[in-house]
């Protein structure tokens, strides 16, 4: 995992202030990429800050007016995939070169599940890219495989 320093502007931070009002749980990130607001949180802290049936995230939701994403932090790409994926869980997800470049590989068992990744005009597999890209600079690209 590479590290960075990271900047905020105020309405970032305000995020951050308000996410970790209603859910208790410290924020390792935060972002905004395509009117969805990235909350990344320390391992094994995302089922808290989603809260019981997702009600944290249905009031984050209600409250900003954007669409929210809750990760966890990972030290590979493959957990971070998973982590974004959660609830659905991949048959298999790896890191693979192909001609000197790194490749996300993400395997579904079913076209349904496969089609969470590929549904809304490539939005949710863009944010993904975006989200890996921010921690795991070395993957080239990510394909999700049949």
């Amino acid at each position: 995992m590479v590290t960075t320093v990271l900047k905020y502007d105020m309405s970032t931070i305000g995020y951050i202030s308000h996410f970790k009002k209603i859910t208790g749980i410290d924020c390792r990130d935060c972002f905004v990429e395509n009117g969805t607001i990235v909350f990344v949180t320390e391992p094994k802290k995302a089922g808290l800050a989603v809260g019981r049936q997702g009600e944290n995230v249905r009031r984050l939701n209600r409250d900003l007016k954007k669409e929210i994403k809750i990760v966890e932090a990972s030290g590979s790409a493959e957990d971070l995939a998973a982590s974004f994926l959660y609830p659905l869980q991949a048959q298999n997800i790896y890191v693979a070169d192909k001609d000197g470049h790194k490749l996300l590989n993400i395997k579904f068992g079913s076209p349904r599940e496969r089609r969470f990744l590929l549904s809304d005009n490539l939005s949710k597999l863009k944010l993904l890219k975006v989200i890996v890209k921010r921690y795991f600079p070395d993957i080239a690209d990510i394909f999700v495989l049949q």
